[in-house]
């Protein structure tokens, strides 16, 4: 069987064609596509093919095995013809399923990396826009003082503030560089010379809210591969035990060991699934409350845009002062982006939520 392995992976190391991408390219993608490119793209899911692989060559060399007939200890024959098959077939569902968890993750990973480039770009543009707020705040100060309707400290107030906000764009670009860096490196690029330009917006989208949970926890079994593994091995501990049982009695020691295996088997099973039960109605909770905190943050915006266009028209009319259109729009501005990182909040976290069920919860 070694042999047979080692066969495997020198062919898929020798005939796999290289992953990654030309040298020196710009990739314009939106987040649908960068999460495809990286799957494309994952090198991870090769090793996860070979392991597959491997388990199904385990798999028939034990049919093959049990075909010819088995011979030894009358216990272990019974083992090898009853309880291994299970065993392998649990091991080739347990690798399609890191594979499949992998990639999820993979897609998770990609996904929050892109709400972080455009929630930093949009960071990084609202940021460029209070700037140019605060200098022309800086340049109305530097009339008022020759016209005798500011003090020198008002002046080295509003120089002070120029720097900060300066000081506060230089380290949102650095922040942005690194974003995109770490998307860069989730797509397999070349750090150095392509160049990935997100086309993209973060947007708010509903949800399907229940009553309950529950049609989720009855799909346990079936979807969260814990739980599963944990199935497979109580039905393997029960048929070791039943095997056990045709030659040996109770208060032998190997047959109390293979009984106590059963029974720390269901307790094991039990325990995972009560945990996945917790965990999602602990994560349903928090995605509610990223859904509510979304919600307001939009409501909130919505309310100082029209402050703001209010503020527009008292100034168009004489009502108001450019001062006061000027902290209007700085107050729309940050209004804006905490909108915008609330429902980057909330869309990871349902992103993350329909990862642990394996179901689009989208409305």
């Amino acid at each position: 069987m070694k042999k047979i392995i080692s066969m495997v992976i020198g062919a898929v190391i020798l005939f796999t064609p290289t992953l990654g991408m030309a040298a020196g390219k710009t990739y314009k993608l939106n987040i649908s596509q960068a999460i495809d490119l990286a799957v494309e793209n994952d090198k991870q899911r090769l090793m996860d093919d070979l392991n597959i692989k491997i388990k199904e060559i385990v798999q028939q060399e034990s049919k093959v095995s049990n075909s010819f007939g088995v011979s030894g200890p009358a216990l272990d024959v019974a083992y090898k013809n009853n309880v291994e098959p299970i065993q392998v077939e649990t091991d080739v569902e347990m690798a399609k399923r890191t594979k499949a968890k992998n990639l999820n993750n993979l897609r998770l990973k990609a996904y929050k990396a892109c709400l972080d480039v455009l929630l930093t770009r949009s960071e990084l543009e609202k940021e460029q826009q209070k700037l140019d707020i605060i200098k022309q705040k800086h340049e109305m100060l530097k009339v008022q003082l020759r016209q005798g309707k500011a003090v020198e400290t008002d002046l080295i107030d509003a120089e002070y503030k120029v720097e900060n906000k300066e000081l506060d764009v230089t380290k949102v670009k650095q922040k942005l560089e690194t974003v995109n860096l770490e998307l860069k490196k989730i797509l397999n690029c070349n750090l150095d010379e392509d160049n990935v330009l997100l086309e993209d917006t973060i947007n708010f989208v509903n949800l399907n809210e229940l009553n309950s949970v529950d049609e989720w926890i009855t799909r346990i079994p079936k979807t969260d591969d814990t739980v599963y593994e944990k199935s497979q091995s109580v039905k393997i501990k029960d048929k070791s035990l039943e095997q056990t049982s045709h030659y040996l009695r109770p208060g032998d020691s190997a047959y109390e060991l293979t009984k106590f295996g059963l029974e720390t088997a269901k307790n094991e099973l039990e325990d995972a699934k009560r945990k996945i039960e917790i965990d999602i109605y602990n994560n349903y909770n928090d995605l509610l409350s990223q859904k509510e905190n979304a919600e307001l943050a939009i409501g909130y915006a919505n309310l100082i845009e029209k402050t703001y266009k209010a503020a527009q028209v008292k100034y168009d009319n004489g009502m108001a002062s450019k001062l006061d259109v000027l902290n209007a729009l700085e107050r729309k501005l940050d209004a804006e982006y905490q909108k915008l990182s609330a429902i980057s909040d909330y869309s990871y976290k349902k992103a993350e939520f329909e990862n642990l069920v394996k179901q689009d919860i989208s409305k």
